[in-house]
């Protein structure tokens, strides 16, 4: 093999070990969010699984959340998901931990932002959701809840598969 068809090969895997250093989480340390897939799951408010339905919920989206601090007392999550059902509005809850297990994690409750999102007609939908820190707070999920599908019992559910720290 001759020097000259060997370059562009060394050329190419030079630039391959460099680009992972270039590209290396640029969202975590310059904006003090941590990314976090969503999975299927429902959570309790202390975000421990739910044992009734052995925790699983309905639907096929998938995304993920950017979560964390933003300075001066406030928390916020960026969500964005796809592959959700067409048309179709989610309520998002932003939670904080740590909490008693037995406290509600509802719209309006201490340590609780909520939003909505609205999934267009392929499925994709996002939203941002800021909500004053909590004394106390050291970590945060968030779940997402879509309507059930009619003569359905429960909708479409997904949450964080980690706590961020905030």
């Amino acid at each position: 093999m001759c020097a000259a068809a060997s370059a562009p090969v060394t050329a190419v895997l030079a630039m391959a070990a460099v680009a992972p250093m270039a590209a290396a989480d640029p969202g975590s340390s310059a904006s003090g969010l941590e990314m976090i897939p969503l999975q299927n799951v429902i959570r309790q408010c202390d975000f421990v699984v739910e044992q009734f339905l052995m925790g699983r919920g309905n639907g096929t989206g998938s995304g993920a959340v950017e979560i964390g601090s933003v300075g001066d007392g406030t928390v916020r999550a960026d969500v964005r998901m796809q592959t959700l059902r067409p048309n179709t509005t989610y309520r998002v809850r932003l939670i904080q931990l740590p909490r008693p297990s037995v406290a509600p994690c509802n719209p309006g409750d201490p340590g609780v932002a909520t939003a909505t999102m609205f999934a267009d007609f392929a499925g994709n939908g996002s939203t941002t959701i800021t909500g004053r820190r909590e004394p106390g707070a050291r970590q945060a999920w968030v779940v997402v809840e879509g309507p059930p599908v009619p003569g359905g019992v429960r909708g479409d559910v997904y949450s964080t598969v980690t706590l961020a720290k905030i």
